[in-house]
């Protein structure tokens, strides 16, 4: 079931870092092939459909199976399998603003508020 969730996620997020990528080659003036592009926008929106719903396709027989089987805590795994389908994006979001940020820095690595220095 990890493998349901995780994978179409990773190929939404890499297809859409290709069209990002394809924005700023073309921002730079280099020649990029249109069908790429489209295709990459293709496989982006339907990695997130697919994504989207394989969480509320699993969350649904969850809760079946919760009511099927007169197990309440399914209910709650449902309500996480539905609430895992935001935090997947907010994680990869974070992970990119910290790419951006360390490249906007000069490529230095990010320390957080709390880190101290070693002597």
């Amino acid at each position: 079931m990890v493998v349901l969730i995780t994978v179409p996620w990773n190929l939404y997020f890499a297809a859409r870092q290709i069209v990002a990528e394809g924005a700023v080659s073309r921002g730079r003036g280099i020649d990029i092939r249109p069908d790429q592009a489209a295709e990459a926008e293709r496989i982006a929106r339907r990695m997130l459909r697919f994504a989207v719903a394989a969480h509320v396709g699993t969350a649904v027989l969850t809760a079946l199976a919760a009511y099927v089987l007169d197990a309440p805590a399914g209910y709650y795994v449902a309500g996480l399998f539905l609430l895992s389908t935001v935090v997947r994006p907010a994680v990869a979001y974070l992970a990119h603003l910290r790419h951006r940020l360390t490249v906007l820095g000069g490529g230095r690595p990010l320390r957080t508020q709390g880190a101290r220095r070693r002597i």
